[in-house]
């Protein structure tokens, strides 16, 4: 009896691990068009599967603040900050100072029209302004772009990033 038990032990121990692996740290995924069961490389796709939001931070605290409603401009000398392609959850940490309420955000090449944009309610956690969105880098292709975000009645403000 007591064997038995063991080996019922060993077995569901060796099923857990086996399905564990194969699932959340795969990174294929099967693309439209593809032959059924022949999984292909996607290098979107990090550490979750295609449908799970990637967790990822844009750090603005270090871009100055303007308490203005004239236009300031983007921050020219500042360098990129990167952000992955794919579905993202993406907290942004506004510059020190930044209230908290309701704000909008727009990912744009300069001076176009916004490629993404989101509305969203900024909270102060800890003494950091945070913005927490929900958007859809996946079918934007890799390069530079900026970051433009505001509260509402003020001007936009403009930060660089990269998109890789």
């Amino acid at each position: 009896m007591g064997t038995a038990a063991a080996a019922l032990l060993v077995l569901a121990f060796v099923a857990y691990f086996a399905f564990r692996v194969d699932g959340p740290v795969r990174q294929e995924a099967v693309q439209p068009g593809a032959p059924t069961g022949v999984p292909q490389r996607d290098e979107s796709i990090r550490s979750a599967p295609p449908s799970q939001p990637v967790v990822a931070m844009l750090d603005l605290r270090n871009a100055s603040t303007t308490r203005t409603v004239q236009p300031s401009g983007s921050s020219t000398n500042a360098q990129p900050i990167e952000i992955p392609r794919g579905l993202l959850a993406l907290t942004v940490q506004l510059p020190v100072g930044s209230e908290a309420g309701p704000y909008e955000v727009e990912i744009r090449k300069p001076n176009q029209p916004a490629m993404r944009a989101a509305k969203a309610q900024a909270t102060i956690e800890n003494g950091i302004t945070k913005l927490p969105i929900n958007v859809d880098t996946s079918s934007i292709q890799p390069g530079d772009y900026e970051f433009a975000w505001r509260p509402a009645a003020f001007s936009w403000r403009h930060h660089p990033i990269l998109i890789r």
